[in-house]
């Protein structure tokens, strides 16, 4: 297997406008002798190897929208489009993807409350297996006075399919598994915390002039 050689430049702006902020950013990934699986018949046995004469590309473009109207108030809208692009090999494979999220989060006197929410997406791992994600949300609330916090959050509840789906197709073998993450998990949760104050605050004044004293009856 050949040694590969990656790049990856991007060109960023950001732009500040008092209570809205606006990011963009185009990116290009590009990687030679890219190593991926193969498989083909012989003696009517599937062998499975590995080739490195593939090239992948993915270019890519974000943007990022940041309002702020009030100190309590702040939402975020972001959004992402990127191009896989495999070539070489055995087969040509591409695949696009579209994907974005927001998230709101509101803040008053000892109340926070928070929601997220992020569209399907789609990638591409080890430059051939196609893996899909479904949509994601998330509600939180928080309650925080003196040493009392009390925190509720939801995740995904309701949400029938909140797995995860890899596939890989090849002209002798293909495949299709579906997994599950902690990030796409359906649960409640509630919490509730006290905090110990605990420990003496001490002043390091005493102790440097002591060692001070010291040092001039030495002298």
């Amino acid at each position: 297997m050949d040694n590969s050689i990656l790049l990856n430049p991007r060109l960023s702006h950001t732009l500040n406008l008092n209570k809205f902020a606006l990011q963009t950013g185009v990116s290009y990934f590009y990687q030679n002798h890219s190593i991926i699986s193969d498989y083909y018949i012989r003696d009517g046995h599937l062998i499975s190897t590995f080739r490195d004469d593939c090239i992948y590309h993915r270019p890519s473009a974000d943007i990022s929208m940041t309002y702020k109207p009030s100190g309590s108030l702040n939402m975020n809208l972001s959004g992402q489009w990127i191009e896989h692009l495999v070539r070489g090999g055995t087969e040509h494979r591409s695949l696009s993807s579209i994907s974005g999220s927001a998230m709101v989060n509101y803040y008053i006197q000892d109340f926070s409350f928070s929601v997220s929410l992020a569209t399907p997406s789609r990638d591409l791992i080890n430059s051939q297996i196609s893996r899909k994600t479904y949509w994601q949300y998330q509600l939180s609330a928080m309650w925080k006075h003196g040493n009392w916090a009390i925190e509720a959050n939801a995740n995904n509840l309701f949400m029938m399919k909140n797995n995860i789906v890899d596939e890989l197709s090849t002209p002798y073998y293909s495949f299709k598994q579906i997994n599950q993450s902690r990030s796409y998990n359906q649960y409640a949760t509630l919490k509730i915390v006290y905090s110990f104050d605990y420990g003496k605050k001490t002043s390091k004044t005493p102790d440097y002039e002591h060692k001070n004293s010291e040092s001039a009856i030495l002298k």
